[in-house]
């Protein structure tokens, strides 16, 4: 952003007229951008509140962004800007040009922007589910500062099979879709796959399992009730309630890079038939 607009956030997207098209053109994402000038005391008060709503729907396929209207006055001509701050915004899915961008009439809070904005996703995009934790990179995306993590760790698949696997993430998915409103992100791993973790927060009373990591606060919580949409959904409640009994998290957790689930069924891994006691140094 600048001064006037956009506030002081990473998640906010500076936006050029060298990187708009890329950036929002090509891009499957709902945006929300802001075109500010830094003199203009609506946009600096609307700074604050759009950063708030850029940091809580972060890697949920919501953008915001903000342009400097003083400096990109190209740009913001395209789009018919006439006063400030001007907010435009794009549906999910392909975008090609200016006519594919509506006016914003809404409210102007954080809570304002957030509703809007996931409203048009519900309406015109996909509503993220859980992502599966394959490496540290996954993690550091969607458990850093404010966010509420809840990690679910799955029976392996030769335990649950397909469809059994298919059911639990099904559960979450709901639960996400019904907090999608709220800073939780969800992810799963299947049961070995992340050892440390597992060790680390206490996961060993069989799976399916689930725990929620506030890293920004070093703390975490077990969920200790049913695993379906319902139980997990009551569990994510406690925690914005405060009423969850947490736990201190002693060190970021370490993420193991694997390699993530094909969506078919386990399968055993064969013995390698041409196998010889030879190999060993046995000379029988």
């Amino acid at each position: 952003g600048g001064s006037g607009g956009g506030g002081h956030s990473a998640a906010v997207v500076e936006l050029t007229e060298d990187n708009f098209e890329e950036l929002v053109y090509g891009s499957s994402d709902v945006w929300f951008v802001e075109f500010f000038a830094p003199w203009c005391g609506h946009c600096k008060k609307l700074a604050p509140e759009w950063a708030e709503a850029a940091e809580a729907l972060e890697g949920e396929g919501i953008k915001f962004g903000a342009v400097d209207a003083t400096v990109h006055s190209d740009l913001a001509s395209q789009f018919g800007v006439q006063g400030y701050p001007t907010i435009k915004y794009f549906n999910a899915g392909a975008k090609s040009g200016p006519f594919d961008a509506q006016d914003y009439q809404g409210g102007r809070t954080a809570r304002d922007l957030i509703d809007a904005a996931t409203r048009v996703q519900e309406e015109t995009g996909v509503a993220p589910g859980p992502v599966e934790l394959t490496s540290q990179a996954v993690w550091d995306e969607n458990c850093s500062g404010k966010k509420i993590c809840v990690l679910a760790v799955l029976p392996h698949v030769l335990d649950s099979g397909k469809e059994g696997r298919e059911a639990y993430l099904a559960d979450l998915t709901q639960v996400a879709k019904d907090k999608r409103k709220l800073p939780f992100r969800f992810l799963w791993a299947g049961a070995g796959d992340q050892p440390a973790i597992e060790e680390q927060l206490g996961l060993t009373f069989g799976f399916p399992a689930a725990v929620a990591v506030n890293q920004g606060k070093e703390r975490f919580v077990k969920h200790a009730g049913a695993f379906d949409a319902a139980a997990l959904g009551k569990f994510c409640g406690g925690m914005i309630a405060g009423s969850a009994r947490t736990e201190v998290l002693s060190a970021p957790p370490q993420v193991a890079t694997v390699e993530p689930w094909d969506g078919e069924e386990g399968h055993i891994e064969e013995e390698d038939d041409d196998f010889d006691l030879s190999d060993l140094g046995f000379d029988l």
